[in-house]
């Protein structure tokens, strides 16, 4: 039986006129990389000089809070963040299974 792995949804809101396409893409690439196909990555046009990330609903990067564009440091910081709740969701569906008497 195959098991259906959760998935952990991330946004990723970035600025068109500040060209921030190029960092969009490369944390979402960095995300793949840690999550593979338990990971779905949303990349949002906006304005006004958004790049944000939010993992599971929540904000875990805003360049306009931190006043800085990411960088590799703190992109590993986001991609530990993206792994534990990739964690908590393959704990999760495991216990739920444990619970309905299905195989783990």
């Amino acid at each position: 039986m195959d098991m259906i792995k959760p998935m952990v949804e991330v946004r990723i809101y970035y600025c068109v006129p500040c060209g921030y396409l190029g960092f969009a893409a490369w944390i979402a690439q960095e995300f793949y990389d840690e999550g593979g196909d338990q990971v779905a990555v949303l990349l949002i046009p906006g304005l006004h000089g958004i790049l944000q990330v939010e993992i599971a609903k929540e904000v875990v990067y805003d360049k306009i809070e931190e006043d800085q564009i990411p960088t590799p440091p703190r992109v590993r910081q986001c991609r530990a963040i993206l792994r534990a709740r990739i964690d908590d969701a393959n704990a999760a569906r495991a216990k739920q299974l444990a619970t309905n008497g299905a195989e783990v």
